[in-house]
């Protein structure tokens, strides 16, 4: 039956979007942000018990940006967000003369969260320089702190990332090959699009239903 009526909303909303598309193609944008916010604000009624155990550790060079509107479109308000452009990290250091810094803190709270959630926009087909920083210094967790390394096997690690002009290939290889080194069950990724292509517009629809199985059970 779940599947029948989500096929059901799902040829419903594309059959309003081609209706709008017909009359006024720049309506379209607004009809599904919308339709997906009611669906939000009927949703937050309910109260989730794991929203506490999510964490999102948010990269980009514009805190106020696509990506952190993708985010809170798809998160409840009283998950933690962490946004990275607030932090003090440096580059990773073969030496380790950075490790008084934000870096190792953050991950002492990311533990304490069963789920991690990476958001990102894509920069020239690949994760922005603030999360593959983020990423980078991983290394000191299979160095300096290998205790933390190993709290992280078992936890979960989903990614949003929000793009303007076509999907990136290979995008999510360095998150899932990264889960699979340290023992995290990589969960996916949502591709959240910003821009005025009315194809990928209706897909935004799949793209937050993914992020959603993963992100309300």
């Amino acid at each position: 039956m779940h599947i029948i009526a989500r096929n059901i909303y799902i040829r419903n909303t594309k059959m309003t979007v081609k209706k709008r598309l017909k009359k006024d193609p720049t309506e379209l944008s607004h009809a599904l942000k919308a339709n997906l916010l009611r669906r939000k604000n009927s949703k937050s009624k309910e109260i989730n018990p794991n929203f506490s155990n999510q964490i999102v550790i948010l990269g980009s060079s514009n805190s106020s940006g696509k990506t952190k509107e993708a985010v809170s479109s798809l998160v409840n308000k009283k998950t933690t967000i962490i946004d990275l452009q607030t932090l003090n990290i440096s580059y990773y250091d073969y030496a380790n003369k950075n490790s008084n810094d934000d870096y190792l803190p953050l991950i002492e709270k990311s533990l304490e969260h069963d789920l991690i959630i990476l958001a990102t926009p894509v920069y020239w087909y690949s994760m922005c320089a603030q999360m593959k920083t983020f990423i980078d210094r991983i290394s000191d967790l299979t160095s300096i702190r290998k205790d933390l390394g190993r709290k992280l096997r078992g936890k979960k690690l989903f990614v949003i990332a929000s793009f303007d002009t076509s999907l990136p290939k290979s995008f999510e290889a360095p998150f899932s090959q990264t889960c699979e080194y340290l023992g995290i069950k990589y969960e996916g990724c949502s591709f959240i699009y910003g821009g005025n292509d009315i194809e990928l517009i209706k897909n935004n629809v799949f793209e937050i239903e993914k992020a959603k199985r993963v992100i309300e059970n």
